[in-house]
């Protein structure tokens, strides 16, 4: 799966998908690549047809901005977080609500294991929490944070989960199936805003407050630092083989890096707001942004 990102050195805008009222806040694919699901101000999750660019699904329920969503590995459900406090589990073919439950405090961040039997959510309360996917059961709350936290992501092994958010200049890494924690890494800047793994779960991509993103190893060490121009960097992702990053900062502007030599490759300057949130296709050179502007932007990166 990593070869077709091998070479990105460029992007082209392909569709602009409208529709949300203020600014969208999350944005993921389906596994097959086939659907394009995003959050917003307007309480609304939309789900749009990635090829045709068109709204196939508007998911209506939540009382507050939807912050985080992410498909399961099957890609028979979708899950949304929101800062109501509640995390909903959709079916995608359905639209229906199949689960929900209640956390303490604002969600900020939504993501399935690799096995799709469990599901992460963080925010607000400063904690780590891990629920059955059947039922939305909690199973396993961790150690507080010092601030909110903003991010979380599980190894592709589904082994490890790290997470990381305001006033600590460190990411948390926890075993996943106790939430005992492994190590902390630590990053340049002060808060952490966005997490994202290689394919191998060997290197990990984090978007800091400082404006740079840390490229980090399993271990910890910091292998190399993307410093950028455009203030806080908010969202980040990185290709399955490693070789490129894509960010996403407070100056609307979306960069391909080359992981490797710590340069950037190229500038995408069309949104009109910060860019808020990232995500590759998991089977073509295609990238979602979704930004403060209001709208998702799908890029070519072919």
């Amino acid at each position: 799966m990593g070869e077709i990102h091998v070479g990105w050195s460029t992007g082209r805008c392909r569709t602009v998908l409208e529709g949300h009222r203020g600014q969208v806040h999350a944005v993921a694919f389906s596994p097959d690549g086939r659907l394009v699901a995003s959050g917003a101000e307007d309480r609304v999750v939309r789900v749009w047809d990635a090829h045709a660019g068109e709204q196939v699904a508007c998911l209506e329920g939540h009382e507050g901005w939807v912050s985080g969503v992410h498909f399961s590995p099957d890609g028979a459900e979708l899950a949304s977080a929101c800062l109501d406090g509640v995390v909903r589990l959709w079916g995608v073919s359905s639209g229906r609500v199949i689960a929900s439950a209640k956390s303490r405090g604002n969600l900020l961040a939504v993501a399935f294991s690799p096995a799709g039997d469990v599901l992460a959510t963080a925010g607000q309360d400063r904690c780590l929490h891990l629920w059955e996917r059947d039922g939305l059961r909690e199973r396993r709350v961790s150690e507080k944070h010092a601030g909110v936290v903003h991010a979380l992501a599980f190894s592709p092994d589904g082994l490890r989960v790290v997470s990381g958010g305001a006033m600590e200049r460190c990411v948390h890494m926890w075993e996943a199936a106790s939430l005992f924690e492994i190590r902390r890494l630590e990053t340049p800047g002060r808060s952490v805003r966005a997490l994202s793994f290689d394919g191998s779960g060997d290197a990990l991509a984090v978007a800091c407050g400082d404006g740079s993103v840390a490229l980090l190893t399993e271990d910890g060490a910091l292998a190399r630092v993307l410093q950028g121009r455009g203030g806080k960097a908010l969202s980040v992702v990185m290709s399955p083989d490693g070789d490129r990053v894509v960010s996403g900062a407070e100056d609307r502007v979306v960069r391909i890096w080359d992981a490797h030599g710590a340069r950037p490759l190229a500038e995408l300057e069309d949104h009109r707001g910060e860019v808020l949130s990232l995500a590759l296709s998991p089977v073509s050179p295609l990238l979602a942004s979704a930004s403060s502007d209001g709208t998702v932007r799908l890029w070519d990166l072919s």
